[in-house]
């Protein structure tokens, strides 16, 4: 089963987080991975998030066990405290392979009315330490966006 993998970390050089994940792009390829991404938090700067599909989380680590260290080095990252989650499909939601029975090239269809939507963030914090794909051990933090409708 698939799986898809996020990292979390606070970098002081994005451009250099960034240039380093391009450059490692290929031989993460190599290793099995899949439409990975590069993000930074609009709201946090400086706080970035590789998201990448993998076939097995096996994969991940073999990956991160040949690669890691160097990669923390050009990144800039060694030795910071990354956050790790590896994320299971459990079912489809917008924008899935689906169509609407007579939306024909439609996946999916939400409207909201005009201001009738607020957001609001919320953060959740475990103590369980977690090991991070790099080889560091570091809690699980679990940074939630949730909308609700009103």
């Amino acid at each position: 089963m698939s799986v898809v993998v996020q990292f979390i970390v606070r970098v002081t050089d994005v451009d250099t987080f960034v240039a380093a994940s391009e450059k490692f792009a290929p031989m993460m390829e190599e290793m099995g991975g899949k439409r990975g991404g590069v993000y930074e938090d609009e709201n946090d700067p400086g706080l970035v998030s590789t998201i990448s599909e993998w076939d097995s989380h096996d994969q991940t680590h073999a990956a991160s066990d040949k690669y890691g260290d160097q990669f923390n080095e050009e990144a800039g990252t060694g030795g910071l405290e990354w956050t790790t989650h590896v994320w299971q499909k459990k079912g489809d939601a917008y924008g899935s392979e689906t169509t609407p029975p007579g939306r024909p090239g439609v996946a999916s269809t939400k409207r909201w009315p005009s201001g009738s939507h607020t957001s609001s963030a919320t953060s959740i914090t475990t103590s369980k330490p977690e090991p991070s794909a790099f080889g560091r051990t570091s809690p699980a933090t679990a940074h939630c966006r949730s909308f609700s409708v009103e």
